[in-house]
């Protein structure tokens, strides 16, 4: 995908994810959520570590709102990577084991 095809995709799904066009998946809590992350680590994986930030954040925010454990670890997860690239030890350290936390008693299920 050549980078002005991916820029576009990439503002399609934050239009969707704003709410602007949203498809009607999105309406369903969990798959914005998964949306919203993957569209985070997305942005990490390009460098973009600002958005990936913001982009993370929301997905990790509006998991726990919703209790959606599962997801919320992986985003915390995700988010603890982000924030070790942008030399925020301390912060990533703390979302790692907020991560671990809640994904240790979900291991067996």
């Amino acid at each position: 995908m050549t980078g002005r095809r991916l820029e576009r995709a990439l503002s399609e799904a934050i239009a969707d994810l704003a709410g602007t066009s949203a498809p009607d998946y999105l309406d369903d809590i969990l798959e914005r959520c998964k949306a919203r992350i993957n569209l985070g680590q997305t942005f990490a994986d390009l460098g973009q570590l600002r958005t990936a930030t913001q982009n993370l954040t929301a997905g990790v925010e509006e998991a726990m709102r919703h209790r959606l454990d599962r997801l919320t670890a992986i985003g915390l997860s995700h988010l603890a990577v982000v924030c070790f690239k942008q030399g925020r030890d301390a912060q990533a350290e703390r979302h790692a084991m907020q991560s671990n936390k809640l994904a240790r008693p979900l291991e067996h299920k």
